[in-house]
C-alpha cells in the first residue's frame, strides 16, 4: 500500500482514500501473537474495564496453540516458573486456586512450587474460556502496520486491514535459527526442534540421532528420543550450565535499576549471559547426568565444522587437528530462534521511524512504548532492556502486561495525532 512522508515526523501516511471505510473495523486495542504473552495482556486490559468489543487478538491459530505445541514436542513436564506466573496474570492466586478447588495441589513441585505443564494448561484453558477471550480473536496473519493522517494505526493482515488506537506486539520468538553449517546441506534428514514440522514420532525406531545444542528444550528433546529407544549423541559448544529459576536472586529490582539506568545501547553488555538461556534447570541435569552414566546418551563438547550427507549417514565434522567425525541417521538442532524482528515488522517499523539502536534493536520507553507517543509496544526477547533478562519468559509477560495496560488505560502516551 503507497503513501506519503509526513513533513515534520518522516513517517509514512496512508491517505484515508486509499482505505474502503466498509472494509476496516475498528478496535481501540489490537493485539498481534495469541502465545502467553498476549493472552495475558488481555486479560490485564479486561480487568481495567475494557469491553470486548475493543480489543482484538490476531493470531491464524487458536490461543496458546504454538506454546502447547512446543511444549509437547519437548516432551516438557515441568515449567521453570513459579505458581504466580500465569495466564490471568491480573489475579496472582490463580493458578494455586484453581489446583486447590481440584486437588491438584500435588502438580506443583516442592521446590519453588513449579506447576506442571498439564496443570498450567488446563488453568489457561479454563481462564480463556471463563473470560471468552478466544472470541476476541481474528484468524489471520500480520503482514505490517501504517499510520492514517489522523494517527489512527491500520494493520494489515491476510483477512485485511483493521484500525486501531493502540497496536501490541506479542509476536512471541522468531523462528529457529539454523547455523550456516546446517543450511548448507539442505537435506530433509536436518530439522530444528522449533519446526512447526517436526515430530519426534516420526523418526523410525531405534535410528541414531545427533542433537546439536545444550539448552533445555534441546536437551529435553534429547532425552525423549533416548526414552524411545533411538541412539542419541548430544554436541554442545561448551559445557552445559545449570539455572534453577527464572528469578534468581541476581536479577533483584536494584540490578534492574543498574541496568535501566544505564543509555539503552549499553544495557545489552550487562544483559549478555544473562538469564537462563542455553541452561538446563536442576531437575533436568539430573535426568541428563542419569543418562550419561546408563550411556542412553553420549554427550561431546566440540566445535562443528561442517555437515555432509555420506549415502545413508549425515556426518558430522568436529573442528580440530585430527579428522573427527559423528555419523547419524539424522540430525536434530537445539540451537534456539532467530533473533531479529520479522521482516514485515522490521519494514514497518523503519517506515513510521520508530527508534533503534545502531545496532537495530528497539528503543522502547519504560512503558514499552516504541518511542514516545507511538501508541505501538513490543513485549517478549525485545523488552529486555527494559525489563532484563527473563523479558521473553513468562514473568516478563506478567511485568510487561501490567506495564502495558496501565499505559494505554490512563491514555496520557497517546495523544491523538493531527
Amino acid at each position: 500500500m503507497s503513501g506519503f512522508r509526513h513533513s515534520l515526523t518522516g513517517e509514512t501516511l496512508v491517505p484515508l482514500t486509499f482505505i474502503k471505510e466498509d472494509s476496516v473495523r475498528n478496535f481501540t486495542t489490537i493485539i498481534v501473537g495469541g502465545g502467553p504473552h498476549g493472552v495475558m495482556l488481555l486479560r490485564q486490559l479486561q480487568a481495567r474495564g475494557a469491553q470486548q468489543d475493543e480489543i482484538a487478538i490476531v493470531d491464524s491459530r487458536p490461543l496458546l496453540h504454538w506454546w502447547r505445541e512446543r511444549l509437547h514436542d519437548c516432551d516438557t513436564q515441568w515449567l521453570r516458573s513459579g505458581p504466580e506466573h500465569h495466564v490471568d496474570a491480573p489475579v496472582a492466586s490463580s493458578l494455586r486456586s484453581f489446583a486447590r478447588e481440584r486437588g491438584r495441589e500435588d502438580e506443583f513441585a516442592t521446590d519453588a512450587h513449579r506447576p506442571m505443564v498439564s496443570l498450567f494448561n488446563d488453568h489457561a484453558s479454563h481462564v480463556i474460556e471463563r473470560s471468552g477471550l478466544e472470541r476476541q480473536r481474528i484468524a489471520a496473519v500480520a503482514h505490517g502496520f501504517s499510520r492514517l493522517p489522523n494517527g489512527t494505526l491500520l494493520l494489515r493482515t491476510s483477512e485485511g486491514s483493521l484500525a486501531t488506537r493502540h497496536l501490541v506486539l506479542a509476536t512471541g520468538p522468531g523462528g529457529p535459527f539454523y547455523p550456516r553449517w546446517a543450511t548448507r546441506l539442505g537435506s530433509s534428514r536436518v530439522c530444528h526442534i522449533f519446526d512447526q514440522t517436526f515430530e519426534r514420532s516420526s523418526l523410525e525406531p531405534g535410528c541414531r540421532v545427533i542433537l546439536i545444542g545444550g539448552g533445555i528444550s534441546g536437551v529435553q528433546v534429547a532425552l525423549a528420543l533416548a526414552e524411545a529407544g533411538h541412539q542419541v549423541t548430544v554436541l554442545t559448544r561448551r559445557v552445559i550450565g545449570v539455572s534453577a529459576t527464572t528469578t534468581p536472586e541476581d536479577w533483584t529490582a536494584a540490578r534492574l535499576a543498574q541496568m535501566t539506568a544505564l543509555p539503552y545501547e549499553q544495557r545489552f553488555e550487562m544483559l549478555q549471559g544473562a538469564g537462563d538461556k542455553g541452561t538446563l534447570p536442576s531437575w533436568e541435569q539430573q535426568r541428563l547426568a542419569e543418562a550419561l552414566r546408563s550411556r542412553t546418551i553420549v554427550h561431546r563438547v566440540c566445535n562443528i565444522e561442517s555437515i555432509r550427507s555420506e549415502g545413508a549417514d549425515v556426518c558430522v565434522y568436529i573442528a580440530g587437528g585430527r579428522p573427527d567425525v559423528e555419523r547419524a541417521h539424522t540430525v536434530v538442532l537445539g540451537t534456539g530462534f532467530i533473533r531479529d524482528l520479522p521482516e514485515w515488522l522490521r519494514t514497518s517499523a523503519r517506515n513510521l521511524n520508530l527508534p533503534l539502536t545502531p545496532s537495530g534493536a528497539p528503543i522502547l520507553e519504560p512503558s514499552l512504548e516504541w518511542g514516545t507517543g507511538s501508541c505501538i509496544y513490543l513485549m517478549g526477547a525485545g523488552s529486555a532492556p527494559v525489563l532484563g533478562p527473563y523479558a521473553a519468559n513468562l514473568i516478563g509477560g506478567m511485568l510487561g502486561s501490567e506495564r502495558i495496560a496501565v499505559s494505554i488505560v490512563s491514555e496520557s502516551s497517546c495523544a491523538p495525532r493531527g
